[in-house]
């Protein structure tokens, strides 16, 4: 009996070190749509459509003409600017209306991720 759990004991334990080699992780590189897909959802969940437009979220975004901060739909981010920018607005831009949001180096880089996105215009809408 003891025999038959170790067998399985050790089978359980290798199938759990073969999962965790193919496990996709941030050093690897997490795929760019999964983590841009996380990146839409903060912008939204962090408030940041508040603020700003963006045609990435379709019908979540804000139809308003005059905003706080800047359309992003077209926004082609340096990485390295924005990543300073999250981290911390008013270091760069005293007094900007930007808040500083405290997000993780893994919110910054799925917001970075979805800002980075190529994004068509929305569809004009026809006037009556």
């Amino acid at each position: 009996m003891f025999k038959l759990s170790g067998l399985l004991a050790v089978l359980g334990l290798g199938f759990l070190l073969v999962a965790l080699a193919v496990w996709p992780t941030e050093s690897v590189g997490i795929e760019r749509p999964a983590l841009a897909e996380r990146g839409r959802a903060l912008f939204v969940a962090k408030g940041c459509v508040m603020c700003h437009r963006h045609h990435g979220l379709g019908e979540l975004g804000p139809d308003r003409g005059a905003l706080i901060g800047p359309d992003l739909s077209r926004y082609q981010p340096s990485p390295d600017f924005v990543r300073r920018w999250l981290r911390e607005p008013g270091a760069i831009r005293p007094g900007t209306a930007m808040p500083d949001l405290d997000l993780s180096e893994d919110e910054i880089t799925a917001l970075i991720a979805f800002l980075g996105q190529a994004q068509p215009a929305p569809p004009a809408k026809l006037s009556q």
